[in-house]
């Protein structure tokens, strides 16, 4: 499996979004700005590509798959709207850890990779969080909400493959 990174040195936005994440097989999430991590989830749903959340904050990490069209949970299953700008610290004034970042990175990036190769992502409908102050990973089953749109999408992808079939 050949693999090709590419820098963009552009703003990712609700203009350029939907085409960035289109042109690409899988996208990684390593933003520190909710409202991207939400624009991110919503345009991967609507361009029907998969996608590692992912968020660093101290010496705490997180991450979870989404694969549109293959049943689990979005991160709007979890968190159903951003957080209000005064309700979050950010990266910026709380700091991050980079081994910390580094882990969760890496295992958004054996994710993509499972992906790639046709496998199944561990990470599907599942959080993974890590707390470096005690060492401590576990992971959290997140069911989908029946009323949030993967959910919706999930539905009608079914529809769409029985009446093809």
């Amino acid at each position: 499996m050949g693999v090709e990174v590419h820098g963009y040195p552009i703003a990712f936005d609700e203009s350029n979004g939907a085409e960035l994440i289109r042109a690409h097989d899988f996208t990684i999430d390593a933003t520190d700005d909710p409202i991207v991590k939400f624009l991110i989830n919503d345009l991967s749903l609507k361009v029907g590509r998969p996608f590692s959340y992912g968020g660093v904050l101290g010496m705490r990490g997180q991450t979870m798959t989404f694969r549109p069209g293959h049943g689990g949970a979005c991160l709007r299953c979890l968190f159903e709207e951003p957080p209000l700008e005064h309700e979050v610290a950010s990266c910026r004034d709380a700091g991050i850890i980079g081994p910390v970042a580094a882990l969760i990175g890496e295992i958004q990036a054996a994710e993509a990779a499972r992906c790639l190769r046709g496998q199944s992502p561990q990470l599907t409908s599942c959080m993974l969080t890590y707390d470096a102050r005690d060492l401590r990973m576990r992971t959290i089953e997140v069911k989908p909400r029946m009323d949030c749109l993967c959910a919706q999408y999930g539905r009608a992808q079914t529809v769409a493959r029985a009446l093809a079939g």
